[in-house]
């Protein structure tokens, strides 16, 4: 996965969780790039699976698009209260370099990371860090999410953008 296919999941999220329909025009708006660049990478993240076309919300993540904003989140996260804790970066400081970092580490690394830092539980800004569930497979059939009762398939907790 890209890390600007991964930074579209996490858009498209974000958006879903403000308004009802997720537009073309309101994510190019929100990446900063042009209609016709959304238009292309949506049509491979449907063709992938991750998000399905609907007349009535406009884009919604499938349950594996879910998880993968899921585990965008916990790496984000784990990597703010690194660096808040452990070398020394301010609360304002943590959220530029985690955006960068959360796209170049790996899944062992973040285990690691979780592993070393205690499981905690909040970041800095006070979101819900998504715990990794043991053995769960990537789902491969697609189940829309449901706009605004989004649920972390891992807390089991409501999701916002800065909870879960």
């Amino acid at each position: 996965m890209t890390p600007n296919k991964e930074d579209y999941l996490k858009c498209i999220y974000e958006i879903g969780t403000e308004v009802e329909k997720i537009s073309n025009k309101e994510i190019a708006s929100r990446m900063q790039v042009s209609p016709p660049a959304v238009t292309e990478m949506i049509k491979r993240m449907v063709s992938e699976g991750l998000l399905v076309k609907d007349k009535t919300h406009g884009y919604l993540l499938t349950d594996l698009g879910s998880q993968l904003v899921s585990d965008l989140y916990r790496k984000h996260r784990l990597i703010e209260v690194f660096l808040l804790k452990n070398l020394g970066y301010t609360t304002e400081e943590v959220h530029e370099e985690a955006e960068v970092l959360e796209h170049t580490v790996s899944e062992h690394f973040i285990d690691r990371l979780d592993h070393m830092l205690g499981n905690p539980k909040t970041c800095p800004h006070g979101g819900t860090i998504p715990r990794k569930v043991k053995g769960l497979s990537k789902p491969t059939k697609t189940v829309l999410v449901k706009r605004l009762s989004l649920v972390c398939i891992f807390c089991k907790e409501s999701m916002t953008p800065m909870n879960c």
